[in-house]
C-alpha cells in the first residue's frame, strides 16, 4: 500500500489517487514506476475534468460567470477554484 514520507503533507484525495495508481502498476514482484506515474497523471486529469463537469451539471458558480451573463454555467475560474479546493492540503 502507498506510504508517503511522514514529512510529506498530502491531501487525502491525492493519497487515494496515488494508491490507485500504484495498484494499477503492480506487477506482482515490483511496481512499474513509469506505469504508476502515467496512471497517477491520468487519474488527476480525470478528477479535475469530473469536477468541472459536475459544476457545469449543477450550475454552480461563485460570481465570475455572472458578469458575462452566463451565471447558470460554471466559469473557468469557478472550475479552477474547485479543483484547487479538492487538492488543498
Amino acid at each position: 500500500m502507498f506510504n508517503p514520507d511522514r514529512n510529506l503533507v498530502m491531501n487525502d484525495r491525492i493519497k487515494e489517487l496515488a494508491e490507485e495508481a500504484e495498484m494499477a502498476a503492480n506487477k506482482g514482484d515490483h511496481v512499474d514506476v513509469k506505469i504508476m506515474m502515467a496512471k497517477f497523471a491520468e487519474l488527476i486529469i480525470r478528477e479535475c475534468a469530473s469536477i468541472c463537469d459536475k459544476l457545469e451539471d449543477e450550475g454552480v458558480y461563485h460570481g465570475v460567470g455572472e458578469e458575462h451573463g452566463t451565471a447558470s454555467i460554471a466559469s473557468a475560474a469557478d472550475c479552477s477554484f474547485y479543483i484547487k479546493e479538492t487538492f488543498r492540503s
